[in-house]
């Protein structure tokens, strides 16, 4: 005789694991309701909002900074001509990087292709950036303050950034193997000629060195500026939101003419004698 089928039942352990599950989905759902609701409100509340807002100022702060101590870009309008003076120690600094409006003004943005990362402003203005050597030079032409605190003051000397593109590129390393690495001190008297020049000229004039011991003077204006701490290395999310490139928004890239004549970027070096006769090294 054919014994009777047992049918199985469900046991506790197998009906306690769907109850869990179905408690942890209804604690998610709730989770992501009440994360999704705190992100829709547009505003915090307590200890929140003051750690954001101390983040922010510090955050400023270091903007603030980083401002106050790069220096401005040297720049000739067409016509002009200019003596400047190397300063730079080490090997020179290289970087790529875009030209565009920030927040109204014309500024520089680095160029992260370079580092294998997709880089949003080369999509956005259509072309890749540009391979740059920056040296820090001292700009010997008075100048006199027409905005800020120091008004009508007059500047006789201060230190710039020199960028260097495209063909000047090769004079430049003539002289730096011509001096063996070591072109600290060294004068260089640009010309530019016209508005389709490099905003640094193109007629290049290369002459004697300044002794170091009258550079040495400046104290740290006579010095390099530490340019990785200038160039921030952005990220492809930061420039996205900098830019508003989510928008779909684009960015000019026209040459920008840096004309600002208040004190910011600049430093005074009147407290420094310049003895014409002592220029040239022995």
């Amino acid at each position: 005789m054919r014994k009777p089928r047992r049918v199985k039942t469900p046991t506790r352990r197998k009906a306690t694991t769907a109850k869990t599950t179905r408690s942890k989905a209804r604690t998610s759902n709730k989770t992501s309701a009440s994360t999704s609701s705190k992100q829709r409100t547009g505003f915090d509340r307590g200890a929140v909002g003051f750690k954001k807002g101390a983040a922010k100022r510090e955050q400023q702060q270091r903007e603030y900074e980083k401002r106050k101590n790069t220096p401005w870009d040297f720049r000739l309008a067409p016509g002009d001509e200019a003596e400047v003076i190397i300063l730079d120690t080490e090997e020179p600094f290289f970087i790529t990087e875009h030209t565009l409006k920030i927040n109204g003004r014309w500024g520089k943005e680095v160029c992260i292709a370079d580092r294998g990362d997709r880089c949003p402003l080369c999509e956005s203005l259509g072309k890749e950036g540009s391979y740059t050597m920056y040296l820090t030079v001292l700009d010997r032409r008075p100048y006199k303050i027409k905005k800020g605190p120091n008004a009508g003051k007059t500047i006789k000397a201060s230190r710039k950034l020199l960028p260097v593109k495209g063909r000047n590129m090769a004079k430049f390393e003539r002289q730096y193997k011509k001096n063996k690495g070591n072109w600290r001190g060294l004068k260089v008297l640009c010309h530019r000629t016209t508005d389709k020049e490099a905003a640094i000229g193109e007629d290049l004039e290369f002459g004697g060195k300044v002794k170091d011991a009258l550079l040495a003077k400046y104290g740290e204006n006579g010095q390099p500026v530490k340019y990785e701490e200038i160039f921030e290395i952005p990220s492809a999310k930061e420039l996205v939101k900098r830019h508003n490139l989510d928008a779909g928004s684009a960015v000019g890239s026209e040459e920008f003419d840096d004309d600002d004549d208040d004190d910011d970027g600049a430093y005074d070096l009147d407290n420094v004698g310049w003895d014409e006769d002592e220029d040239d090294e022995d």
